[in-house]
């Protein structure tokens, strides 16, 4: 699934090929090693519907509207084509932060006779 998930990006960001056409989708699926029956009838049946509108939902519920968009920490979005120094910056902060939230609780530890801080 992620060497098609990968493939459909890497199709209609980098060569501009639509994910709205099932002929697309089916070649790219195929191009990323599924079997086309396969590609075919995912297509055809309503298994993913309901994770894609899960998707949806929690994109909606945090405020996105748009793709691409990357969510970092459910507190970062960086959204639409950004440089390398945007994705770096808030992979910093979020490695900072996540230290931080470390360090807080370093040396803490709890056992069947109680906690020691």
């Amino acid at each position: 699934a992620d060497a098609v998930e990968e493939r459909f990006y890497h199709g209609s960001i980098t060569e501009g090929r639509s994910l709205f056409d099932r002929q697309q989708l089916v070649a790219m699926a195929v191009e990323a090693g599924m079997e086309k029956a396969d590609a075919e009838a995912a297509l055809e049946n309503d298994d993913f519907r309901a994770t894609v509108s899960d998707d949806e939902a929690h994109a909606q519920s945090i405020g996105l509207s748009g793709v691409p968009v990357f969510v970092m920490n459910e507190k970062y979005a960086i959204s639409g084509a950004q440089g390398a120094d945007n994705f770096l910056n808030a992979l910093r902060q979020v490695w900072d932060e996540q230290q931080t939230e470390f360090s807080a609780t370093a040396g803490q530890t709890c056992g069947t006779d109680g906690c020691s801080i």
